[in-house]
Order: structure tokens, then C-alpha cells, then sequence
């Protein structure tokens, strides 16, 4: 099962077009990001 932060980090990469502009976004740092897709692909 997936978390919203996954679900939210998903949408900023989509919506920003990269994942340091979706971090910046959600102002989380890029490897936390990364990690959120990373665990959304295993799901």
C-alpha cells in the first residue's frame, strides 16, 4: 500500500517535471523525493 507523502511526491514529479523542482515544491530535500518513487514503484 502506498502513503499519501508517495502519492503527493508522485504528483509534484508529474506536475514540476523533475524531482529537485518537486522537491523545492514540497520543500523536501530530492533524495527523499527519489525515495518516495522508489518505494511507489515496488508497491
Amino acid at each position: 500500500m502506498f502513503s499519501i507523502d508517495q502519492l503527493h511526491a508522485f504528483i509534484a514529479t508529474v506536475e514540476a517535471g523533475s524531482f529537485s523542482a518537486a522537491a523545492r515544491r514540497l520543500s523536501k530535500v530530492q533524495s527523499v523525493v527519489s525515495q518516495h518513487i522508489i518505494n511507489l514503484e515496488i508497491d
